[in-house]
């Protein structure tokens, strides 16, 4: 692992840890097809299944990735402690997330009446930026919760300061195709972007895989640069000594 920050690295940090561990990886990639396949068949199933692997496969990824003292890594899937600390980690970190995104969304509130596609614009960038750059700050505390074995939520706050910008900007392309789709009808028609019934399934199944591959590689990105803070803890001692 490097000592110096790589946005570059931790953009392509999922295609590196997938030649560690190929076979591994592969089984992680298909299991999460599961909920997807479930989504576009039948729904309900689907999207209950989905609710459990938010929590269950990037707890497993980061087994996989991160080292951990005891030696357990990726399979099987558990529904243990690490998921309820990783559960509650969530919450936290969504509600100050949330808490992010309320300030411009206020005034894109009281102001909307004077120029709704500006400030419209102004919401969705919010909702793409401010959210996403709480998650590079504090999502890397997720597998340093699952590596040291205890809940961690501000963990990685002041080491990333300087490089949550990097951690965003390698996000960047998987947001910008989740976004897109929606908000460019919006901003440029002024309307929602309306789905023939016949094919909300196959919409509803391309998205679950879209989000799988997703997951993998935010899971990735969050593990190399949660590695990326262990190395410089672990180097601050020797720093103080000499």
């Amino acid at each position: 692992m490097t000592k110096n920050f790589s946005a570059v690295a931790a953009a392509f940090a999922f295609v590196g840890f997938a030649k560690s561990y190929p076979s591994r990886s592969m089984q992680l990639l298909a299991w999460g097809m599961v909920p997807s396949l479930f989504l576009g068949l039948y729904q309900p199933v689907g999207l209950l299944l989905a609710a459990l692997t938010f929590v269950l496969l990037p707890a497993a990824w980061w087994r996989l990735l991160m080292g951990r003292a005891d030696g357990r890594t990726g399979f099987p899937f558990r529904l243990g402690v690490d998921e309820g600390r990783l559960l509650l980690s969530v919450f936290l970190i969504h509600g100050v997330a949330t808490l992010a995104v309320l300030p411009v969304h206020l005034i894109v509130t009281m102001a909307f009446r004077v120029d709704p596609y500006l400030f419209g614009a102004l919401g969705m960038v919010n909702l793409a930026v401010a959210p996403a750059l709480v998650w590079a700050r504090l999502g890397p505390s997720l597998p340093l919760s699952v590596a040291e074995n205890r809940l961690l939520v501000m963990r990685s706050w002041r080491p990333t300061g300087q490089i949550g910008w990097k951690l965003y900007l390698a996000w960047l392309p998987i947001i910008a195709a989740a976004y897109l789709p929606v908000a460019w009808p919006i901003l440029f028609a002024g309307s929602i972007p309306v789905v023939p019934e016949h094919w909300v399934w196959v919409i509803a199944l391309a998205a679950g895989i879209f989000g799988n591959f997703g997951m993998a590689v935010v899971c990735a990105t969050q593990a190399y640069v949660a590695c990326y803070i262990q190395d410089k803890i672990a180097d601050a001692p020797a720093a103080a000594a000499d």
